[in-house]
């Protein structure tokens, strides 16, 4: 999957009170989507799936996005390095008959959470990241929701999302 690359900044479309030197790849068909949500997110998408999106409110989970968000649920507590209310999901997220595996890494002095995903009824992948922001506990939360139909691409191009934030300047 074609990707290009978007600072975090710029991502976040300047909802952030504070500014983070990480780079995101985002898929090279996807744009900047305004939502009639709180500024905290910033959803990216196709032109043609955004001009539904507006107009039904629905994402466009047949088609993938990406969206990220200021976390209300997760914290990071910088002293023992742990993303309070997403590392211990893991059980809830089997009874929800969700496979999940977390990987921890750092960019740049913000502490990161990968999450990968599958459903197991339906093989559907979900991919996410929580970033430690430095500013108290505040973290951001970033989902990639992958084409359905394009479940081996969605894994490269998770692979190639991690290596670039892990190599961000």
């Amino acid at each position: 999957m074609e990707s290009r690359p978007v600072p975090f900044d710029t991502f976040m479309n300047g909802s952030l009170s504070v500014s983070i030197p990480l780079t995101l790849l985002v898929p090279a068909g996807y744009r900047f989507t305004p939502a009639d949500a709180p500024e905290t997110y910033s959803f990216w998408m196709t032109p043609d799936s955004a001009a539904a999106f507006r107009k039904a409110k629905d994402l466009p989970v047949l088609k993938g996005f990406m969206y990220g968000k200021v976390s209300l649920d997760v914290a990071y507590d910088s002293r023992t390095g742990v993303f309070v209310g997403a590392e211990d999901q893991e059980a809830a997220a089997a009874q929800a008959g969700m496979d999940v595996s977390f990987q921890k890494a750092s960019s740049h002095g913000h502490a990161l959470l990968f999450i990968e995903g599958t459903e197991r009824k339906t093989q559907r992948k979900l991919y996410a990241l929580y970033v430690a922001l430095n500013v108290a506990t505040n973290t951001v939360y970033i989902v990639y929701m992958p084409p359905k139909d394009e479940p081996s691409v969605a894994v490269c191009y998770w692979k190639a999302f991690k290596a670039k934030l892990l190599e961000s300047k």
